[in-house]
């Protein structure tokens, strides 16, 4: 087996990829949307918080998107299509026993975490077909490895 502690990826290792990542204003998000910027990658940057979008748009250079239907066309008009796809985006709810937890509060933490992840993935699969080495990657906390009280949605 390799040992790849030292491993430095070329600096443009992803020139001419287009990789969109979700999730993309804060914590790792952002880090890996500079990272694969770092590496020559077209990043789409996608996220919930326009002004912090804009903001990290203004310091990489690029963003696109907030619908899925919309999201996608523009996605197809302007880059034809996708080599990659990082489900970042999460929100971790409200800590609390199961029977105090709002029902309102589970849906939309459910769909955030993995009904839209699954939509966009299922949506954005034909414009990774052309590429010769599409990836999708999930990100996950700590906690989806390690259950913890009141962690429940």
């Amino acid at each position: 087996m390799r040992d790849l502690r030292g491993y430095e990826p070329p600096s443009d290792g992803l020139k001419d990829r287009v990789i969109l990542v979700t999730g993309a204003t804060a914590g790792i998000g952002r880090a890996v949307s500079r990272a694969l910027v770092g590496h020559g990658a077209q990043v789409i940057l996608h996220g919930r918080n326009a002004r912090a979008l804009e903001a990290l748009c203004r310091d990489l250079g690029r963003a696109q998107g907030d619908a899925y239907q919309a999201l996608i066309e523009r996605l197809e008009s302007r880059f034809g299509q996708l080599d990659g796809l990082v489900h970042n985006a999460g929100m971790l709810g409200k800590l609390s026993p199961i029977e105090h937890y709002d029902i309102g509060l589970w849906q939309k933490v459910i769909h955030v975490n993995l009904t839209a992840a699954f939509i966009l993935t299922r949506c954005l699969v034909p414009l990774m077909r052309p590429s010769q080495d599409a990836s999708v990657v999930f990100t996950t906390s700590g906690v989806g490895h390690r259950a913890r009280a009141y962690w429940g949605a």
